[in-house]
């Protein structure tokens, strides 16, 4: 088979993906601006005990749904329409932010967006929210956040109980043997911040900290 250099051309991509991003859970949640005092605060939520995650501070948002949305923006409208109870006619989306590819599997696509509402919605849903608060812009601007950091590691196994499952065979392969046991020593970044004792952390607060950064090159601190 003759392959020549047009048709290797071809295999560009107009506009680069990340490779791989089809292996995680694809989800989006929405950064939700209302205006408080004149000011602009975001939406955050705790989120019910007994779903995952349960206790936690985020986004509304959730895992994207092939058979509802056409796209990474409706599945954050639709999570949040459902979880605060705040009607998709009174959100307007600015824009998509940076996506997060994290490593424990999940690809989050933010969306910027803002809410004519006047008040935190007391509608929401008691299942999968346990309440709703605001945290001012501001607030963020003049508190960064404490900055701690976790360890990444690559398992070549796990164990189902106490039986050993091994999901790549480094010796078999031939591979180095230190691809047998653990390897990595990645250190990531775990930004948060405690706001009247919420504490705002992980993947929600490195969303937070990236736009506040951002909108720092446009304002005057």
């Amino acid at each position: 088979m003759l392959i020549n250099l047009e048709n290797i051309k071809k295999t560009i991509p107009d506009i680069p993906q990340i490779n791989g991003s089809e292996d995680f859970i694809q989800t989006a949640v929405l950064v939700l601006l209302i205006k408080e005092n004149n000011n602009w605060s975001i939406i955050f939520e705790k989120r019910s005990s007994n779903i995952s995650q349960g206790g936690e501070i985020s986004f509304p948002g959730g895992k994207f749904d092939k058979s509802l949305d056409l796209t990474a923006k409706d599945t954050a409208i639709r999570e949040t329409t459902e979880e605060t109870g705040i009607s998709s006619s009174q959100i307007t989306v600015l824009g998509e932010l940076d996506s997060i590819l994290a490593p424990l599997g999940v690809m989050i696509k933010p969306f910027l967006a803002t809410s004519n509402i006047t008040k935190i919605p007391i509608d929401y849903n008691k299942e999968e929210v346990e309440y709703i608060f605001s945290v001012p812009i501001n607030w963020f601007i003049e508190n960064p956040p404490t900055e701690y950091a976790t360890v990444l590691k690559a398992h070549p196994y796990i164990f189902n109980k106490k039986t050993k499952i091994e999901l790549l065979p480094a010796k078999k392969l031939g591979l180095p043997d230190k691809y047998s046991e653990p390897w990595g020593q990645l250190k990531q970044k775990v930004f948060v911040y405690n706001y009247k004792n919420e504490i705002i952390w992980g993947l929600t607060a490195r969303i937070v900290n990236s736009l506040i950064k951002n909108l720092a090159q446009y304002i005057e601190l």
